[in-house]
């Protein structure tokens, strides 16, 4: 349960990281030259566009990818499942990290912080899947 826990958890923060990164630099920064009236109401709807959409993606993992990150008898888990969720791990750690920062420092996560843990979600998520179709590719063979 705990494995397949980390890896939405983990998704589910790469998801709304890729959409704060975007929204930063591709909506509200652009707005606060032109425009800083709507920076404000631009952020806000990208917030809650960000969550929705991370939602939708997270509730169609749950579904097309089910198998991933769940290991039982038939489907034991291998070397790179447990390297995806040290990757997921350490990307939580970070977030712990950037939030401690936030609350007990007030300063705001820098961007090579952020990207780093991006990348450990990105890395711990892509091995958790390509572990998955391997354990599927293996099960058919089986059959």
């Amino acid at each position: 349960m705990f494995p397949r826990l980390n890896f939405l958890l983990g998704l589910g923060l790469l998801i709304l990281i890729g959409f704060y990164l975007a929204a930063v630099y591709l909506v509200v920064g652009p707005l606060s030259r032109f425009a800083p009236d709507w920076a404000n109401v631009a952020a806000g709807a990208a917030i809650l566009l960000a969550v929705g959409l991370t939602v939708q993606f997270l509730a169609t993992a749950m579904s097309s990818l089910s198998g991933v990150a769940r290991y039982g008898p038939a489907t034991p888990a291998g070397p790179a499942s447990f390297v995806s969720q040290v990757a997921l791990a350490m990307g939580h750690v970070g977030m712990l990290f950037i939030f401690l920062g936030l609350v007990a420092d007030d300063r705001p996560a820098s961007l090579g912080r952020l990207l780093a843990i991006a990348a450990l979600y990105l890395a711990g998520v892509v091995v958790a899947v390509r572990e998955w179709k391997r354990r599927k590719a293996l099960a058919g063979a089986a059959k």
